[in-house]
């Protein structure tokens, strides 16, 4: 509705396979996904070098304290809001919507 183009993927190994083929500018990432949970996706994403210059931005209704070790750019608690989000987005990508 912003005018990014956004991929989508309902899972962290969907989501791997869409990082490598598109290489978005920017993951908006939740923790707790099926299959490969977001701490598994970012382990992966760091150790692909292909991917491990992706900025990541977490989102999660449960932050944990060790989240830090996902050496995130940003972390957004749920429910966040959504002019923060996309704040937060055109900052990390240095584009506004396109």
């Amino acid at each position: 509705m912003e005018g990014y183009d956004v991929a989508e993927a309902s899972d962290g190994l969907a989501a791997l396979h869409v990082a490598r083929e598109r290489h978005p500018a920017l993951i908006l990432l939740d923790l707790m996904m099926p299959r490969m949970s977001g701490w598994d996706f970012r382990h992966e994403q760091r150790a692909d070098p292909a991917l491990a210059d992706i900025p990541v931005v977490v989102m999660s209704a449960a932050i944990p304290s060790d989240v830090t070790r996902l050496d995130a750019r940003a972390y957004l608690h749920k429910p966040f809001d959504f002019d923060a989000m996309l704040e937060k987005v055109a900052t990390l990508t240095h584009s506004a919507p396109h």
